[in-house]
């Protein structure tokens, strides 16, 4: 077995999903929990996304109901599956994290 050692692999950082994330990902809120906790609904195409705390249950939404996929945590685990679901790449608006840097660095 061959391991590669990579340089840059102590810089490498995993992506918490996080509301802000998601609508980055062009993903659409559609609800939220009206029983008291901390739940957000979004939707993109057939794939529902459920956020609670920084953790996201991911749905497929079908005829017969939704069916439960897969809970993840990180931006490139949300990336591998909505290829594997739909085979195409997942845009995210990168734009939008920079405008927010350019406001937070001119004030």
């Amino acid at each position: 077995q061959f391991l590669l050692d990579d340089p840059l692999d102590d810089y490498y950082q995993e992506i918490p999903l996080t509301e802000e994330i998601l609508l980055k990902c062009n993903l659409q809120l559609t609800g939220n929990s009206a029983n008291g906790l901390s739940v957000k609904y979004y939707k993109i195409g057939n794939i529902i996304l459920k956020l609670i705390n920084n953790r996201v249950e991911i749905y497929f939404d079908s005829k017969t109901g939704d069916v439960f996929i897969k809970s993840i945590q990180y931006l490139h685990q949300l990336q591998n599956l909505y290829f594997a679901l739909t085979g195409e790449e997942l845009e995210i608006l990168l734009s939008k994290i920079d405008e927010k840097r350019n406001n937070k660095s001119s004030n």
